[in-house]
């Protein structure tokens, strides 16, 4: 088993993908090892086509932060998601997690508002 956190930090979007495909083929992977990776790449478990991500739907996990901080980790297949279903698009329309609220944006636009306020 290989654990490494943020895999997609120093990789390139097409060099991850092929990486971990490595780690799901027989003739690259015979004795069956085991990857588990943390990304904030949705590519990888998004399909263009009926077959092309990466990730299968019994291999994606979320993590979500209470208001605590405190992670939570939920199977994506707690959500009974359909074999060909988006996982990657449902993903960032707030399917499975909340999305971010109030969202980065909107947070450094208000951030910005105060500041002009208070400088007058």
């Amino acid at each position: 088993t290989t654990v490494i956190d943020e895999l997609d930090s120093s990789l390139h979007p097409t060099l991850l993908r092929d990486f971990v495909s490595l780690f799901a083929d027989p003739d690259t992977n015979p004795k069956g090892a085991q990857l588990i990776f943390s990304t904030h790449d949705v590519t990888l478990m998004t399909r263009t086509s009926p077959m092309e991500a990466v990730l299968e739907r019994d291999q994606v996990w979320f993590v979500e932060k209470d208001s605590e901080g405190d992670s939570q980790l939920i199977a994506a297949m707690e959500y009974s998601p359909r074999a060909n279903e988006n996982l990657g698009r449902n993903y960032l329309n707030g399917v499975y997690v909340p999305l971010p609220n109030p969202s980065f944006h909107q947070l450094v636009a208000q951030l910005m508002k105060e500041g002009a306020d208070i400088n007058g």
